[in-house]
C-alpha cells in the first residue's frame, strides 16, 4: 500500500496526528511518533494486550 516507510509515516501523521500539533510535545511528525512510542512504553500496552489475549483464550477453553 505504501511504497516507503516515509510515505506511511506521512499518511499516518496527516490522518491521525494533525490535531495533536497544538501540543508542544507533538509539534511535527517526529514528535507525534516519538510521543506515541513513549506513551506505549509508559503504559506497557504490549504486556496488557498479551494479558488480555491469554486470559480470553483461557476463558474460551474453560467454556469448551
Amino acid at each position: 500500500m505504501f511504497s516507503t516507510l516515509s510515505t506511511f509515516r506521512k499518511h499516518e501523521f496527516e490522518k491521525h496526528g494533525l490535531c495533536a500539533v497544538e501540543d508542544p510535545q507533538v509539534f511535527n511528525q517526529y514528535g507525534y511518533f516519538k510521543f506515541g512510542i513513549q506513551l506505549m512504553q509508559k503504559l506497557n500496552l504490549l504486556k496488557y494486550v498479551i494479558h488480555v489475549v491469554i486470559n480470553s483464550w483461557l476463558h474460551f477453553y474453560k467454556i469448551l
